[in-house]
């Protein structure tokens, strides 16, 4: 089966199948070059008049040509009514701005999708908290384009603060099934102490959602990973990338996804201070909804960790899949402990 080649075999396979799937498209000859090959597989595609593109082909699964096609109707709008720099689809030869490829060396089809390319550099290291104040206006601008965005029929994003990804197309988050499959995974694979800490969190969580409500001011369409790796930089502009992940959910959902991953950092204070800084010049955040924040955060640790466990047989999970989940429930147990929520017990 493909999922047990190598990861070699499995690139020289979707490198055959990314040339079949560039066969819908008018580029011309051009070069490809591996960019990355985890759940999704990236290439880079230079053609010989010099233009340059990424081609994405979608992993097998939860994305559907539905899905996708409401990803790339938001980034079309985006483009249109905005001057913010965000992947931009490039049509097939029909006017798609997909298209659905398949080789026979591959069991089944995959959606395939052609961006140009975007100039900027991702920083890590170096980040500053200007850097976390161009992201926050620009975070809060795609919320501002997305709460006046009419979507089109059949426009298919599911929620983004979901436990896990078999639980995205449900309109209740935390529905007692989900909730109820989440801890008992969580006890089966890790322990029943780990499990009942899961639970408090989602309750914690639950009330935080009641609080805030489902309008506009709270609630929306959001990028949902706009973390450091999703973001290009080049001088005083920023790039967002990777609308993969793009869904309904609390506007504060999108503030945590970047802060959850910065929070072992020492000038974490000053970042966070930066990424509220330049939201707050674009879009209205009260003091009674910044209170939520940590509550999000907190759920971005815990969707970490059960994502490992949700998906530990897969290929791309490399390494002892319980440490890689037990680090995540650990982060999320020091935060806890931090913000006064849990004591500080072993």
């Amino acid at each position: 089966m493909f999922e047990h080649l190598s990861h070699r075999a499995q690139v020289e396979r979707l490198r055959r199948l990314a040339l079949a799937s560039l066969a819908a498209y008018d580029i011309g000859t051009f070069r490809l070059t591996l960019l990355a090959h985890r759940f999704n597989t990236t290439f880079r595609v230079d053609t010989g008049d010099g233009y340059c593109y990424v081609l994405r082909i979608h992993r097998q699964g939860t994305p559907t040509v539905e899905t996708v096609g409401a990803e790339l109707a938001w980034l079309y709008a985006i483009r249109r009514d905005t001057e913010l720099e965000v992947p931009d689809p490039v049509p097939t030869r029909s006017g798609e701005l997909l298209t659905v490829a398949e080789i026979a060396d591959i069991p089944t089809p995959h959606i395939c999708v052609l961006f140009r390319w975007l100039n900027g550099r991702q920083v890590d290291a170096g980040l500053t908290p200007r850097h976390m104040q161009l992201t926050g206006a620009l975070m809060a601008r795609l919320q501002d384009h997305a709460a006046h965005f009419g979507p089109p029929p059949g426009f298919a994003r599911g929620r983004v603060d979901v436990l896990g990804h078999s639980a995205r197309r449900h309109p209740d988050p935390f529905n007692a099934a989900a909730v109820s499959t989440y801890c008992a995974l969580v006890a089966d694979t890790l322990s029943q102490q780990e499990a009942e800490q899961v639970a408090a969190v989602i309750e914690r969580v639950r009330a935080a959602e009641q609080a805030l409500g489902t309008g506009k001011a709270t609630f929306g369409l959001i990028h949902a990973d706009l973390h450091q790796y999703n973001l290009l930089f080049e001088g005083n502009t920023v790039r967002a990338i990777d609308f993969d992940d793009c869904g309904f959910g609390p506007l504060l959902y999108d503030l945590a996804v970047p802060l959850a991953m910065l929070q072992d950092r020492a000038n974490y204070p000053s970042l966070r201070a930066g990424l509220l800084a330049g939201y707050r010049q674009v879009r209205h955040l009260s003091a009674e909804h910044e209170a939520h924040l940590d509550t999000f955060i907190a759920l971005r640790h815990l969707q970490d960790a059960l994502w490992v466990l949700e998906y530990r047989k897969h290929p791309a999970i490399t390494g002892d899949w319980t440490a890689l989940a037990r680090r995540s429930l650990a982060q999320l147990k020091t935060f806890l402990v931090a913000e006064g929520w849990f004591p500080n017990q072993t």
